[in-house]
């Protein structure tokens, strides 16, 4: 298989995962930002300086992701909208940090 390009190589990588119907991953990375990647052309196609040690992307919705960014001070689980990534959708506090998300 030919690479087609390196991402982030400054940064290593919590979580990934493919969103359906696409050709993007998202990318939870250990210096707090989160992206959407196309692995066609290799260009981040949105992203937010928001951890997420943890992600999961919703199987009716694919522009919608959950992200867990393991602060023990602020154990919030975060939804998103791809479409719109400046704010959560809607924050979720949980007592403990959650091992995985799913819908």
């Amino acid at each position: 298989a030919e690479v087609r390009g390196e991402w982030f190589n400054d940064e290593g990588c919590h979580s990934v995962a493919w969103v359906p119907g696409s050709g993007n991953l998202v990318v939870g990375g250990f210096a707090k930002w989160t992206r959407f990647v196309d692995v066609r052309s290799g260009e981040s196609v949105s992203h937010v300086r928001s951890g997420s040690q943890i992600l999961s992307i919703d199987p009716l919705n694919p522009s919608r992701i959950a992200t867990f960014g393991g602060e023990r001070d602020d154990p919030t689980i975060k939804v998103w909208d791809k479409r719109w990534f400046q704010e959560p959708l809607m924050l979720i506090h949980v007592p403990s940090q959650p091992k995985s998300l799913a819908w």
